[in-house]
């Protein structure tokens, strides 16, 4: 009985660890999406330049966070849907920066927050999904961090061009 018990408690560990991966996945996905958006919109870029490297940073960052999360998704559960997903080309057009930097803003601030759950369970689990996890923490962290400071200290560079 008390093995079937710890063999259920790790089947639910397993379960809701590949549940946060494909959801930071999807994030990951998601803000590589919105960093493209950005990069390609015709939006007057002139008055957020300081995020145009950031987000080329990120953008690059997440496309390979993205592939790597697959990857450890796969090696836990023998395959991955979201493998099918591709990085699609974004809408070109007007955008609204504000909304957009918001939209990056939320998704940055979960993916922290399940990476954050992802290394609190794989710690002495599976150390390369703790390294990895910890690793985009970090990385999402510093985006949080500028899109956030970006959207509080410029309310007047954002009304101009949103």
């Amino acid at each position: 009985m008390l093995s079937f018990a710890t063999s259920q408690k790790r089947n639910d560990r397993s379960e809701r660890l590949i549940s946060l991966l494909s959801a930071v996945a999807d994030n990951e996905l998601r803000t590589h999406r919105l960093y493209s958006q950005f990069l390609n919109s015709s939006a007057d870029i002139s008055a957020t330049s300081g995020l145009t490297g950031l987000f080329k940073t990120a953008l690059n960052e997440d496309r390979d966070h993205y592939h790597a999360i697959v990857e450890c998704i796969k090696k836990l559960n023998g395959h991955s849907a979201l493998e099918k997903q591709a990085m699609s080309k974004p809408a070109s057009g007007h955008v609204n920066i504000n909304k957009l930097l918001k939209t990056v803003r939320m998704t940055e601030a979960f993916s922290v927050k399940a990476y954050a759950e992802i290394c609190a369970m794989t710690l002495e689990y599976d150390y390369s999904i703790f390294d990895l996890s910890y690793r985009n923490m970090n990385e999402n962290m510093l985006h949080l961090d500028l899109v956030t400071d970006f959207l509080t200290s410029s309310p007047c560079q954002m009304s101009a061009s949103g």
